[in-house]
This record gives structure tokens, C-alpha cells and sequence, in this order.
């Protein structure tokens, strides 16, 4: 029981400093907020990718479905209908892979973006907030 108490104490007084040493950082609440608001706009950008990369995925399984259904019905014994509907088939799987990773760039991008901006107004706030603390008021001399 004597080593839980300890436990516990240690780790209460370990609480206690970290708290101090945020209180005594008037910018931690502020980076903070800014850093969870970032974390949300770019996971919006991973779920906008994402969601369009699904799109793609179930097109690609339905284009491999029809492409299987063509050869099947007319392609085992005619060699032209192989070449052509493959051909098809791979045309589109490179557009769609093309279209993956242009919009992954593009995303990438903008997730760059927000972090750059981010961390850019965070440093003017950082600034100002800095002039206002060290400002002295006009004083007259004695």
C-alpha cells in the first residue's frame, strides 16, 4: 500500500509541475487550439481524398467484373477480343491510378498548406502577444 501512496504522490507532484509550467506559458493555449483546428481541417482533406479513392476502387472492381464477363462470353478462343478488352481494362486502371496520385500530391499540398499558415499565424500571435507583455507603460522620468 506504502509503494501505491508513493506512486501516486510522485505522480500527483509530476501533474502539478506540468501544470505550472503551462500556466506560466500564456501561448500553450493557444497553440494548442491551433494545432487540434489544423489536425481537423486536415483530416477533412484525408476523408475528401479517401472518399474519392473509394470511388475509384469500386470502379476498378466493377470495370474487372465486366472485363472478366466480355472475356468469358467471347474472349477464350478469340485472341482479338483478349488483346481489346485488356487493353480497355488496363487503360482505365492507369487513369484511375493517375487520378490517385495527382490527388494525393494535391492533397498533400494543402495539408502543407494549413501547416505552414498555421504555424505562420501562430508566430504573429506569438508576436503581438509578446509586444503586449514586454510593452511599458509611458513613464516620466524622477
Amino acid at each position: 500500500m506504502a509503494k501505491t501512496d508513493n506512486a501516486m504522490t510522485g505522480l500527483m507532484e509530476s501533474m502539478r509541475s506540468t501544470q505550472q509550467l503551462f500556466a506560466a506559458n500564456p501561448m500553450t493555449g493557444t497553440h494548442a487550439r491551433d494545432f487540434w483546428e489544423m489536425q481537423q481541417r486536415m483530416l477533412a482533406e484525408a476523408e475528401n481524398f479517401t472518399s474519392a479513392w473509394f470511388v475509384r476502387r469500386n470502379q476498378a472492381t466493377r470495370a474487372a467484373m465486366q472485363a472478366s464477363e466480355k472475356l468469358a462470353n467471347s474472349g477464350p478462343s478469340n485472341p482479338a477480343v483478349l488483346l481489346e478488352v485488356m487493353a480497355e481494362w488496363q487503360k482505365a486502371s492507369m487513369e484511375r491510378m493517375s487520378d490517385d496520385a495527382r490527388e494525393c500530391g494535391e492533397m498533400l499540398g494543402r495539408c502543407a498548406g494549413l501547416l505552414m499558415r498555421t504555424e505562420i499565424d501562430a508566430a504573429e500571435e506569438a508576436k503581438d502577444k509578446i509586444k503586449k507583455a514586454t510593452k511599458t507603460a509611458d513613464s516620466q522620468p524622477v
